[in-house]
């Protein structure tokens, strides 16, 4: 299955036509990357749960997106919990990272650490965060550095209001 973050018209096709089985574009949902599944895995033992129902709308963090990862955890681990204790080792740094950019007025690293952040957000169930960096993203693959600086401004908290609200889930499961 090809799994990108930039898809392009054609793309599709392209990794079809290669030998890929499925297509899907990140940022995706659990819902879309459990349709893709179940088209192989319904038949064996580790069918993907159906969909618990319409998307709960938490202040920061969309809990339906980490429920649905942690229906993919077969094992029965802490899939979770590492994926998010992965993106709170980097997140502050590389908000950083996006405000130094902004400040250098340096659009390639811009869109770079920006599409970064935004796919990790947006797969966290982050999808306010998520859509500050795919504007700063945009910001940067277009050259506009210099509207970058009120949406730095207006990511910044939202930032701090996913970051707290997933430690707060990670001291809860400890």
């Amino acid at each position: 299955m090809a799994l990108t973050a930039n898809a392009m018209h054609g793309d599709e096709q392209v990794c079809l036509d290669a030998g890929m089985d499925a297509f899907l574009a990140k940022p995706h949902s659990a819902a879309a990357l459990r349709t893709v599944l179940s088209r192989w895995l319904a038949s064996s033992d580790h069918a993907v749960p159906p969909s618990s129902g319409p998307v709960s709308q938490a202040p920061a963090i969309n809990m339906t997106t980490l429920n649905g990862l942690q229906s993919l955890d077969e094992v029965g681990g802490s899939l979770v919990d590492d994926l998010v204790t992965l993106f709170l080792r980097s997140a502050d740094e590389e908000l950083e990272q996006v405000a130094r950019a902004v400040a250098d007025r340096d659009a390639t690293s811009l869109a770079q650490r920006a599409h970064s952040m935004k796919s990790s957000a947006a797969h966290l169930g982050a999808e306010a965060l998520a859509a500050c960096y795919r504007e700063l993203e945009k910001c940067g693959r277009e050259g506009r550095v210099d509207d970058a600086g009120t949406l730095l401004a207006k990511t910044r908290p939202e930032h701090r209001r996913a970051v707290a609200h997933l430690r707060d889930l990670l001291s809860r499961a400890a």
